[in-house]
């Protein structure tokens, strides 16, 4: 793959600072054989073997690279789903899932969702506005599976939890990786809408 041929020559290179970091840096490192120095308290930039190393968001990831600020970056695939302009930026998933993005609910809304995902013809005829922290992956998932859910119009940055409860709605999307956070606040794990693995990314060069 074009993104991997890359990885050797790569003199910048981006991680994520999140959830996803320790899964794909371990993948990352076992495929690649770069090893990723340890950041010393609240630095966000490491050097090693004549490579710089900086920590971000990941979400900001996509941007950096399309603006040519690194040579390659390291997050999970919901990342590049939801904030990378495709024609900017390209992907290569390695390694094994390390979390998913699934439909969570209240006990008492779980019947409703699953009698939607059983009705044929689901989407778009009435989707249910759900909130989620990423709509992008939301309408992807839901138009590739023909599902009845869209994100509702005021984005949410976290605590989607919270907001299924706030909003009434009683489903929501999130990422999910035990899925204890889901259970300690009352919800329950209903259908699953896309396995999430770490992730190389690089600029495309325009």
């Amino acid at each position: 793959m074009k993104i991997l041929d890359n990885v050797d020559s790569a003199e910048r290179i981006l991680v994520s600072k999140g959830s996803d970091n320790l899964p794909c840096v371990n993948e990352f490192q076992a495929i690649s054989g770069i090893e990723i120095p340890t950041f010393r308290g609240e630095e966000l930039k490491a050097t090693s073997q004549g490579r710089e190393f900086w920590l971000v968001k990941g979400r900001d990831i996509p941007k950096y690279l399309a603006k040519k600020w690194g040579d390659i970056g390291i997050a999970g695939t919901d990342v590049y789903l939801e904030y990378a302009d495709s024609r900017q930026v390209d992907c290569q998933s390695i390694g094994q899932s390390m979390y998913r993005f699934s439909l969570l609910a209240e006990p008492q809304k779980v019947s409703f969702v699953e009698a939607r995902l059983n009705t044929d013809g689901r989407y778009p005829s009435y989707p249910t506005s759900i909130p989620t922290g990423l709509p992008k992956l939301l309408m992807a998932a839901a138009q590739g599976q023909d599902l009845p859910f869209q994100p509702l119009e005021m984005p949410i940055s976290d605590s989607v939890e919270a907001a299924i409860g706030l909003s009434g709605v009683g489903i929501g999307a999130d990422i999910v990786f035990s899925g204890e956070t889901a259970r300690q606040n009352g919800l329950l794990e209903v259908f699953k809408l896309r396995d999430i693995y770490p992730a190389i990314m690089m600029g495309r060069d325009l």
